[in-house]
């Protein structure tokens, strides 16, 4: 089967212990807070449900309070199956770890989201619609504005490189990544290769940046209006008077 035709499955990482939302996440993960009556969760999920019949698996990275999350999502009843991966280091480790536990249970091409980043539902759209293989999205840096921790490079529109950068970049990455099983497949192998000192601190998209080393990873530009992050106290104050969460 052609790989746009396959099924999506979807990828939420969110292992790690919210603490930047300081008394929020005392007793509940970062994507249980509600945001104008419901949680992040189910703001993040409800852009996915006019696409349900395309997803394949929703799988949950789940650490800290594993068992409250899991419980949690399991109530919520999503017409999706559900598959759980725990990150029993998740005190130790970042996003990248988290991933390689969810890695060799991926069957289709997958869609990776963080778990704290809402975007409008045109932005979904895209990855069900995109008809080439790997996707993701890019803003040009913005003076003032937030600055997103892993930069590209791109250079001819191509994206050369995906990594914590400090300088000679030209974009930021905001992810969400689409990512097709063949690639898929070449992180397996690369992740062996990758010392256990290294992978501790390294970032989902830094990892996701070693796909270019042999396959290539298409762009599109987002601006800020189409997403929004809960990641601090500021950014959950912020997103009361967003529209993308009352639509």
């Amino acid at each position: 089967m052609v790989d746009h035709l396959k099924k999506i499955d979807l990828v939420v990482p969110c292992a790690g212990l919210g603490s930047r939302l300081g008394f929020l996440t005392k007793k509940i993960t970062k994507n249980m807070v509600k945001i104008n009556g419901i949680s992040i969760l189910e703001h993040q999920i409800n852009k996915f449900l006019i696409h349900k019949e395309k997803i394949g698996i929703l799988h949950f990275i789940i650490g800290y309070k594993a068992k409250i999350l899991k419980t949690y999502i399991l109530n919520l009843n999503l017409p999706f199956k559900i598959k759980f991966h725990i990150n029993k280091n998740y005190k130790k480790t970042g996003c990248a770890y988290s991933f390689l536990q969810a890695l060799k249970y991926l069957k289709n091409d997958v869609l990776v989201i963080n778990s704290d980043m809402i975007f409008e539902q045109k932005i979904i759209n895209n990855f069900f619609d995109y008809k080439k293989k790997n996707l993701v999205f890019l803003r040009k840096p913005i003076v003032n504005k937030k600055q997103r921790a892993v930069k590209a490079i791109v250079k001819r529109n191509r994206i050369v490189k995906i990594d914590i950068l400090n300088r000679n970049y030209n974009f930021e990455v905001v992810g969400p990544f689409r990512i097709n099983f063949e690639s898929l497949r070449f992180l397996k192998k690369i992740s062996n290769e990758i010392n256990i000192e290294n992978l501790i601190n390294l970032s989902c998209y830094s990892l996701f940046g070693k796909i270019l080393n042999q396959k290539k990873i298409n762009y599109k530009i987002i601006k800020d209006s189409d997403w929004h992050e809960v990641n601090t106290l500021v950014e959950y104050k912020q997103s009361f008077r967003k529209k993308i969460f009352k639509n």
